[in-house]
């Protein structure tokens, strides 16, 4: 279990980003609050989050829930592999994907108001070694998909992404 604190270092949306953006104005940066938990058993994780803003700049909050299982391939060699999905309320999807109706008439896009549902579903595939009893080394690829009033609205241009990461571990 754990909270967390953090922010946006730069603006998550500027007008300037893309032709697409034009009259739809930028989204303030703002500070993010988190309550996140996991549980886990030899074979199987499971990871919940709930991510809010706390800075009153309404990026409304987000609900993750990943599934996971888990294989050791050595004693230092883990793999892991599951699904996830991700719930926005009204406000996070109404400020990211919708056009309200100033919006409109600057851009020149139809009012679209987004309401809160399932907003990505994901499947991810993991790997990290255990260099020693502290230190690892990781990677993780991730493919993730918009769903819902995200996926429909005409701000969105591609419905997937795809991640790759790469990371070092300590454990304390």
């Amino acid at each position: 279990l754990g909270v967390g604190l953090g922010g946006n270092i730069e603006s998550p949306r500027k007008e300037s980003d893309s032709p697409r953006l034009r009259g739809l104005g930028d989204i303030d940066r703002t500070a993010l609050g988190a309550v996140f938990g996991s549980y886990a058993d030899q074979w199987f994780e499971l990871r919940a989050g709930v991510l809010g803003d706390i800075g009153g700049k309404h990026h409304g909050t987000r609900v993750s829930l990943d599934a996971e299982l888990r294989y050791a391939l050595t004693d230092r060699l883990m793999i892991t592999g599951g699904p996830g999905l991700t719930w926005a309320d009204g406000q996070y999807t109404q400020t990211f994907f919708g056009i309200d109706a100033a919006q409109s008439a600057a851009s020149g896009l139809a009012v679209y108001t987004a309401k809160s549902g399932i907003n990505s579903v994901r499947i991810g595939f993991g790997a990290n070694y255990g260099l020693t009893p502290n230190w690892g080394i990781g990677a993780r690829i991730t493919a993730s998909s918009l769903r819902g009033d995200a996926a429909d609205s005409p701000i969105t241009e591609k419905k997937s992404q795809n991640t790759v990461a790469v990371f070092v571990t300590y454990r304390f």
